[in-house]
């Protein structure tokens, strides 16, 4: 391998794992790199937009998302997703948004804005505990009870008072997932937003989730059960339309 090439590699792996970025010592022990290799590349890769300086720390920049996202839009896949998601903030007329899942938390890596006076914001590549969140609640649906008590118990990420926190809370949640194929989720993330998400399936494997997320002064029972049955509706149309197909998410 070229190693210079390697070293690139792995900081930009390291960065893109490190939720609130990571300072030139971080990065230089968690990569091995020494610190005088380091500094040259990272400035490099600051002045090219592939990585952002915040005080002191180093993030993921525009430049690698852009690349990202080039990729991301090659897969025809994804595109469909997409084009189904539109179709779902149509009829909804509420914020969609496809997720991942990713070392315990909840990847964000599409979402389609409705045209809403008043909307929520959110942003693509956001990384969310999977305690908390609807999608997280679908995607972790695909791990046996186990998995989840291993990983969960003692390692849950409290956002609000209402975050779910409680093993078993958990465990009941993603069982009525398992059940009925869709997760509500009220405030978990922020005290002002509900959220429900189903799981999308191939061959049997949750490969990714779809959501919608409501301001609680529109979330009333009738909207949101609204949002959950367009989500199933959907739900089965995407499954048929993706099956088969390389799914690279």
């Amino acid at each position: 391998m070229h190693m210079p090439t390697y070293r690139v590699v792995k900081i930009l792996e390291e960065l893109r794992n490190s939720e609130n970025g990571l300072n030139l010592t971080e990065i230089s022990e968690n990569t091995n790199i020494p610190k005088s290799t380091l500094s040259p590349i990272l400035k490099t890769l600051t002045e090219t937009n592939f990585v952002e300086i915040k005080g002191n720390k180093y993030l993921i920049g525009f430049g690698a998302y852009k690349i990202g996202n080039a990729y991301n839009y090659k897969s025809d896949a994804l595109s469909i997703v997409r084009s189904f998601m539109e179709d779902i903030v149509k009829e909804c007329n509420e914020i969609c948004q496809l997720g991942v899942y990713e070392n315990k938390k909840v990847f964000y890596i599409e979402k389609v804005e409705p045209k809403q006076a008043i909307k929520i914001v959110s942003s693509v590549g956001t990384k969310i505990a999977a305690n908390a969140p609807a999608l997280g609640k679908a995607l972790l649906s695909q791990f046996d009870d186990d998995y989840i008590i291993k990983n969960f118990k003692t390692n849950m990420k409290k956002y609000t008072e209402k975050t779910t926190v409680d093993i078993d809370e958990l465990l009941k949640q993603i069982h009525s997932v398992r059940e009925n194929k869709y997760a509500f989720e009220f405030g978990e993330i922020d005290e002002y937003i509900r959220c429900v998400a189903i799981p999308l399936e191939v061959e049997g494997k949750v490969v990714a989730a779809i959501s919608i997320s409501i301001p609680i002064f529109r979330a009333d029972e009738k909207n949101l059960n609204k949002c959950k049955d367009v989500l199933l509706k959907y739900k089965c149309i995407i499954e048929k339309a993706i099956s088969g197909m390389e799914i690279n998410f």
